[in-house]
């Protein structure tokens, strides 16, 4: 008898050890769901409603865009700040940056110069540069400062004349840009609310509306570079 009440106690503490471990699981995994609900699946990243009207305007002159919105050049955090070059790209958009293996050491300059006012002053933004030449982004601050600021001002962090150079027609951006050459042509307000709203719900309607396909979209802002040069044009001089 003293035997089988050792095992039955054996039994239960592992079954006690399981279930503790089944549930911590679970909750990780839906926290990590959760977290990148409103980031990395198939509705926020090919039906954004920014990218949409974008697309609109290829019918236009040839263009790129560039976007602003990158932390780190990983999507592995969820966060809803490492909005993707290629992700523009996925709706015909022709991006001045965006994830190269191969390219010319003359255009690692050029966008070294591009975004010179950032690494000058973020240590951590200039090593991401040096070690993964690969990734040609406009990156956000490490320290998250985006978070916390209204208004960006672009020329402190990026140099708009060259982007202008490059026939940059259209900035993408997470967060709000301040530049006299930038004109805003989307306005996320709608986005925003979602986000707001998706905020408040509980943990389980928040999962439901993911298994469902209603997660928020990406909260983009558009604007216009009316400095641009033309994709081709002969100096006068």
């Amino acid at each position: 008898m003293l035997c089988l009440t050792k095992k039955f106690s054996l039994y239960k503490l592992i079954f006690l050890v399981c279930a503790a471990s089944t549930f911590l699981y679970s909750a990780f995994i839906n926290q990590t769901y959760l977290k990148r609900a409103g980031t990395d699946n198939y509705r926020t990243i090919y039906q954004n409603p920014a990218l949409k009207a974008l697309k609109s305007e290829i019918k236009t002159e040839p263009f790129r865009v560039a976007t602003v919105g990158l932390t780190k050049a990983s999507s592995f955090s969820g966060s809803d700040k490492n909005f993707f070059p290629a992700y523009a790209a996925t709706y015909g958009l022709e991006t001045v940056d965006g994830y190269f293996s191969l390219y010319s050491g003359r255009y690692q300059k050029f966008w070294g110069q591009v975004i010179a006012p950032l690494t000058r002053v973020d240590s951590g933004v200039h090593q991401l540069w040096t070690k993964s030449p690969k990734h040609i982004y406009l990156y956000a601050p490490l320290d998250d400062r985006f978070q916390r600021i209204g208004f960006i001002k672009f020329t402190d962090y990026y140099d708009l004349d060259l982007l202008s150079l490059a026939n940059t027609k259209y900035l993408i951006s997470r967060w709000p840009l301040d530049d006299p050459n930038l004109k805003l042509i989307y306005k996320p307000t709608h986005e925003f609310t979602k986000h707001s709203e998706w905020r408040r719900q509980s943990r389980f309607s928040r999962i439901k509306g993911l298994l469902n396909g209603d997660v928020p979209h990406y909260a983009l802002y558009v604007y216009e570079n009316r400095s641009v040069f033309p994709r081709a044009f002969i100096a006068p001089n």
